[in-house]
C-alpha cells in the first residue's frame, strides 16, 4: 500500500519532497517529509498537460484523501493555493471511497453516495450552482440546483473542466464546461449543477481532455465531445453533443466486449474481456501502442500485449497492468512518463523496471482475480465462475450494495476452477441497481466482481 511515482515534478506532484524530475520509479514520502505514504487504496492525478501543471491525490484506507502538487486553484483542498511537495491531508473528508482528479479540480465519491469536489469552478465543474471556486471541499448539487447528488456509485472528470457521476441505475450525469459538447446533453452550453445524459444502462465512466467516454453492460463503448483528433473513435472527426457508439476495428461494425474504458488527453484505451488493449485517437507520440504514430479513427490493438488487467490513459503516454503484476508504459517521454530511466519515446509497451517491492506476485494475482457472473445483467438469479484462476473452497462469497451494505454472504461450497460455477445465488428479492461481490479468504480479498440487477 505504498505509492511509486516518476516524470515531471516541476510542481511537486510526485510527492518526494523536493522539485526534480525522476526518470525511474522513486516511492512518494510521508506526510512533513517523514518517511513514505503508506495504507493507500486509489491514486488519481489531475492537471493540463498542455499548461505543464499538475496534481496528485491519494485515498489511504481509513476513508482520508491525500493531495500534493500544484495548488493555484485550491485543488488541493487544504484551505489555501500552496503548493506541497509531500503530501497533506484534504480538509474535513472521512468515509471517502473514490477519487478523481480534474485539470483544476478534484472530486471525491463517499461511502454514502454523495460527491464532494474543490478547486477551480469558472466553468461549474465543481456542481455547486455557480462559478465560485473552493479551496475546501464542497458538496455536489442535484439537479436543477435543487438539494445535492445522491445515489452515486463511479465518478469521473475531464482535463478540461467537465464532471461525470454514475448512479445506481446506470444514469450518467454531468456538469461543467461543454464548449465541445462534452458533457453530452445536445447543446455546447455549460452547466453549473448535474443533468442527465441521454444513454442509460452504463456500468463505467470516463473523462478524456475535451472527452467523455461510458462503458454500457452489454460491453460496448459510447463517446461524444471534442473530436477533432479522432478521440471519439466514429470514424469521424466531427464533434458530437450526444453519445455515439465507438466504432471496431478494420470491418468491425462496433466496439464490443470491453470490459474497462480510460480516457486521455487525446486518446482513450479500451480493455477486452480477453485481456487485450485496444486504443483510438491521437498518436502523435505513439501513446496507441501499434508501433506507429498515426492516429487512430478508429481502434487499433496496442503491439504484444496480453493478459491486462486495467488501463490508464495520460495526458500523451499510456500504461497497462498485467496479471502478473508488471506495469507496462507506451507514448510521451519527454520527462521521464515510461519509467524506464530514459527520456526516449517508445510507440510499443515497455516494462517499468523498479517496482520490484512487491513480495510475491501470486498474492498480487489472487488480490486481482476477477469474477464473471452470469447472466449480467440479470433478474437477480446468477452464478459465479473463476477468471483463470481458482477460488478455495470454503472461501466466502460476500455482496455489498452501492452504499457498502452487505446484502449476501456465503460459503463457496467447492473449488471454482475457470470451468465451473458456484450455485445459482439468488438476488431476486434486492433493489434493482449495481452490486459489488467479493470473494475473501483468510481475511483477504482474493477477487472481485459486479453485478447489475435489472
Amino acid at each position: 500500500s505504498t505509492v511509486m511515482a516518476w516524470g515531471y515534478n516541476n510542481n511537486g506532484q510526485l510527492g518526494i519532497g523536493d522539485t526534480n524530475r525522476q526518470l525511474s520509479p522513486v516511492e512518494v514520502h510521508g506526510p512533513l517529509n517523514v518517511g513514505f505514504l503508506t495504507g493507500v487504496t486509489a491514486l488519481a492525478s489531475g492537471g493540463d498537460a498542455l499548461a505543464g501543471v499538475s496534481h496528485s491525490l491519494a485515498l489511504k484506507n481509513d476513508g482520508t484523501v491525500w493531495a500534493w502538487g500544484w495548488n493555484h486553484y485550491g485543488q488541493l483542498g487544504t484551505g489555501d493555493t500552496n503548493a506541497r511537495n509531500v503530501p497533506v491531508q484534504v480538509s474535513n473528508l472521512t468515509n471517502v471511497t473514490s477519487i478523481a482528479g480534474g485539470g483544476f479540480h478534484s472530486y471525491v465519491l463517499k461511502s454514502d453516495g454523495t460527491v464532494w469536489a474543490w478547486g477551480r469552478n469558472y466553468h461549474g465543474e465543481l456542481g455547486i450552482g455557480d462559478t465560485i471556486s473552493s479551496k475546501i471541499p464542497v458538496q455536489v448539487h442535484g439537479p436543477g440546483n435543487v438539494g445535492f447528488l445522491t445515489n452515486i456509485i463511479a465518478i469521473a472528470t475531464g482535463g478540461w473542466g467537465h464532471s461525470f457521476a454514475l448512479k445506481s441505475d446506470g444514469t450518467v450525469w454531468s456538469w461543467g464546461q461543454n464548449f465541445f459538447g462534452q458533457l453530452g446533453v445536445g447543446d455546447t452550453s455549460d452547466r453549473y449543477s448535474p443533468t442527465q445524459v441521454s444513454i442509460s444502462g452504463i456500468t463505467a465512466i470516463s473523462a478524456g481532455g475535451g472527452h467523455s467516454l461510458a462503458l454500457k453492460n452489454d460491453g460496448t463503448v459510447w463517446a461524444w465531445g471534442y473530436n477533432s483528433l479522432d478521440q471519439l473513435g466514429d470514424s469521424t472527426s466531427n464533434d458530437r453533443h450526444a453519445p455515439v457508439q465507438v466504432h471496431g476495428p478494420g470491418s468491425v461494425a462496433f466496439l464490443t466486449g470491453i470490459t474497462q474504458i480510460s480516457g486521455g488527453a487525446a486518446h482513450n484505451l479500451a480493455l477486452k474481456n480477453d485481456g487485450t488493449v485496444w486504443a483510438w485517437g491521437f498518436n502523435q507520440f505513439g501513446q496507441l501502442g501499434d508501433g506507429s504514430t498515426n492516429n487512430g479513427i478508429e481502434p487499433v490493438q496496442v503491439s504484444s500485449l496480453t493478459s491486462v488487467y486495467s488501463v490508464s490513459a495520460g495526458g500523451g503516454h499510456s500504461m497497462a497492468l498485467k496479471h502478473d503484476g508488471t506495469v507496462w508504459t507506451w507514448g510521451y517521454n519527454v520527462y521521464g512518463e515510461l519509467g524506464d530511466g530514459t527520456i526516449t519515446q517508445h510507440s510499443i509497451p515497455i516494462q517499468v523496471n523498479g517496482l520490484c517491492a512487491i513480495n510475491g506476485i501470486d498474492e498480487l494475482h489472487n488480490q486481482q482475480m476477477n469474477l464473471d457472473v452470469y447472466p449480467n445483467p440479470s433478474s437477480g438469479k446468477f452464478t459465479i465462475q473463476a477468471n483463470s484462476q481458482q477460488l478455495i473452497a470454503n472461501s466466502q462469497i460476500q455482496i455489498y450494495d452501492v452504499y457498502g451494505k452487505k446484502v449476501y454472504e456465503k460459503a463457496i461450497s467447492h473449488q471454482l476452477s475457470a470451468n465451473s460455477y458456484q450455485p445459482e445465488i439468488d438476488l431476486s428479492a434486492a433493489s434493482k441497481g449495481i452490486y459489488f461481490i467479493r470473494a475473501i479468504s483468510e481475511d483477504k480479498i482474493i477477487g472481485t466482481g459486479k453485478l447489475i440487477v435489472e
